[in-house]
């Protein structure tokens, strides 16, 4: 559970924290974007350009948002809660206006949404005994509607 823990919450240092998921999924996204790119054919400009879009913290907050995950974190303050709800108006509007688009672009970057994102995959990457196929399945599987109107 500590994946969907914001930083701000967490109270145990010897648990395995947000932090550290988050540190480890920011390094398997790292190795799976280009992988990503690469297996859709893309050239090498274009696996570099995208992937380091696909990597942005608007980017995997979009995939927080896109899956309703905010509404599973764990220990978040009114302050915390308030700033989620203001993020997740601007990308319900920014939707309605281009839902087949890179809509989320002009979103506000609320970094904790994205360092979610980050523990998640470390997480999923931990516990499935560290299979690269399993994980970059997942990345596929929610990263790329997120970024698919961007291409």
């Amino acid at each position: 559970m500590a994946a969907l823990r914001p930083k701000e919450g967490q109270h145990d240092v010897n648990e395995m924290n947000n932090d550290t998921l988050e540190y480890l999924g920011d390094s398997v996204l790292e190795l799976l974007a280009p992988l990503f790119w690469i297996t859709e054919g893309r050239g090498k400009k274009e696996v570099l350009r995208l992937s380091g879009f696909s990597l942005t913290n608007r980017a995997l907050q979009a995939v927080c948002l896109s899956l309703g995950l905010e509404e599973f974190l764990l220990s978040v303050t009114e302050d915390i809660q308030a700033k989620i709800v203001g993020t997740l108006t601007e990308y319900e509007a920014a939707w309605t206006k281009d839902p087949n688009g890179a809509y989320w672009e002009t979103v506000c970057d609320y970094k904790p949404l994205a360092d979610v994102m980050e523990a998640i995959f470390g997480a999923v990457f931990l516990d499935c005994g560290m299979k690269m196929p399993v994980v970059q399945q997942l990345f596929r599987r929610l990263h790329w509607p997120a970024v698919n109107g961007y291409t």
